[in-house]
């Protein structure tokens, strides 16, 4: 069974080096908690025109809506408008930056990064000192990137003298430490500008106060997390990367799972009910489409040929169909078909990798918790047939004109014989577009014949007969028996047919 590979997100110090520098930093500086500072310190890689790469550090002094406001030392960035800022939470991933301040006689530099998507939800600010109360020979502890110990390594420094806005202190420093935080019991009591050997100077807390003063910047004085404590509120819409699925956010709940015995056309793998508690969660607006597919078929080069169409009669294996030619029409706003399970694992491994956060299958109970959207009827737009057309593309009369199909499609026509565009049809009430209709959708969860025994957690069921996993919500060639919220069949991991395709979740923090 392929699984989802969640991004590394942990520090990425050799281990020994790793063991060794903790160890020092609790020596002097119990009190201190390096992991939760490291949160308010980013890594900073700077180009100039000439080509030269410098390496530093910087520290957020504010957080506000979607903007980190973040101090470094001016030589950092110097030559480069949009350094590359890599923050403790997404380590693999960074994003550019803008260079909005310079001071170059006092080598400082104020740096944003915009966008909540940038910003990991992890990520803090760290006060500002309002005095120099330190005293010489006093112990500090400075987080920063120098090559003999990694990213993120703390250091002790011993206080050396004031001279006005200088501070000098000794102790394992290096480059890689310049625009880094100089911390005092949780506080920033300097910044560091100039390095060499085993000694270092930095600009004082207090002279950098007065130089956010004038750039405007309120400082967040008790540091800490983010001016807006949720990121993830329900309903918010994102993206996590350019070209990446756009997601909804889908908030948590309990709700009863399967239908009841009396629902017509229900079938006995859809019970027996139970109530489910789900955690919040980000689903695809829509189904991920030709055009996202593509992408992701661009850059890994997988190979994902053969594929049933429907000849009129019957579904054929076609060696020569795949998702970009099914064997009907589509555009790149169409959802993307013939794609199996170990596809859509492969995909989503990929989407983690490229956005640095945690994309996956939604389980089943997750699905049905999302299709209904708060409902308890039969579908999310009520229990009759009338209203198909305007939710979701089944089999209907454009279907039968072309397929020449018996009684069994919806009396009103939508125009579409196979898929539509995504987005077509009316959304529910938690914004997800196609829950119903138009391709059916692979979840995460291995196929078993009933509830029995099943999750309530909201998790997906990693057992049973997992070469087989759930697909739900019915598609363009099926009977409005197939539409209902509860429905649920089975697909063989690598089977692939035109009218199957998959949408993704995010896990939230």
């Amino acid at each position: 069974m392929l699984t989802v590979v969640q991004p590394f997100r942990e520090p990425r110090f050799p281990s020994v080096i790793l063991a060794i520098a903790l160890w020092l930093f609790s020596l002097a500086s119990s009190a201190q908690d390096v992991e939760a500072l490291s949160h308010g310190v980013v890594k900073i890689e700077s180009v100039a025109s000439d080509g030269l790469k410098r390496t530093g550090a910087g520290f957020v002094v504010r957080l506000e809506g979607e903007v980190a406001y973040i101090l470094t030392a001016y030589h950092v960035v110097k030559g480069d408008k949009n350094p590359a800022v890599t923050f403790f939470g997404r380590q693999r991933n960074p994003v550019r930056s803008e260079v909005i301040e310079n001071e170059s006689d006092l080598d400082v530099s104020l740096v944003v990064v915009r966008g909540r998507a940038s910003i990991p939800v992890s990520t803090r600010s760290i006060a500002l000192a309002q005095s120099d109360d330190f005293r010489p020979l006093e112990t500090v502890v400075t987080i920063g990137f120098p090559a003999f110990l990694g990213d993120w390594a703390p250091s002790d420094l011993k206080v050396g003298i004031k001279m006005g806005r200088l501070v000098t202190f000794s102790g394992a420093i290096a480059e890689g430490n310049s625009g880094g935080p100089v911390i005092r019991q949780s506080v920033v009591v300097a910044m560091t500008t100039t390095v060499g050997g085993n000694a270092g100077q930095g600009i004082r807390a207090t002279f950098l106060r007065g130089l956010a003063s004038g750039w405007k910047v309120a400082l967040d004085d008790s540091g800490g997390a983010p001016v807006v404590t949720d990121p993830y509120p329900p309903g918010k819409e994102f993206e996590d990367c350019s070209g990446c699925p756009r997601m909804v956010v889908v908030p948590g709940g309990s709700f009863v799972m399967g239908s009841p015995s009396d629902e017509p056309d229900r079938s006995a793998d859809e019970g027996p009910q139970r109530t489910v508690q789900v955690k919040k969660f980000a689903l695809g607006r829509t189904e991920v489409t030709r055009g996202e597919f593509r992408r992701f078929v661009r850059d890994t080069g997988r190979s994902v040929s053969g594929c049933y169409e429907y000849d009129g009669k019957e579904w054929k294996l076609n060696a020569g169909k795949n998702w970009e030619t099914p064997g009907y029409e589509q555009t790149d706003d169409h959802p993307a078909v013939c794609v199996s399970w170990e596809d859509t694992q492969a995909y989503a491994q990929w989407l983690s990798k490229r956005s640095g956060e945690t994309y996956r299958l939604a389980s089943e109970a997750e699905w049905e918790y999302a299709v209904r959207a708060g409902s308890r009827g039969v579908r999310y737009w009520g229990n009759g047939e009338a209203d198909t057309c305007r939710f979701a593309n089944i089999a209907d009369q454009a279907g039968k004109r072309k397929y020449n199909w018996g009684d069994g499609p919806v009396g009103c026509d939508d125009g579409y014989a196979n898929t539509a565009p995504v987005g077509s049809y009316r959304s529910n009430d938690f914004g997800l577009y196609d829950m119903l209709g138009n391709v059916w959708e692979w979840t995460e969860d291995c196929w078993n014949e009933s509830y029995r025994e099943a999750p309530t957690s909201g998790q997906a069921w990693t057992s049973g007969d997992c070469s087989r996993r759930v697909v739900r919500g019915g598609s363009w060639v099926n009977n409005p028996q197939f539409s209902r919220s509860a429905s649920r069949v089975y697909g063989v991991t690598a089977f692939r047919i035109d009218y199957l395709g998959f949408r993704v979740a995010r896990t939230l923090p």
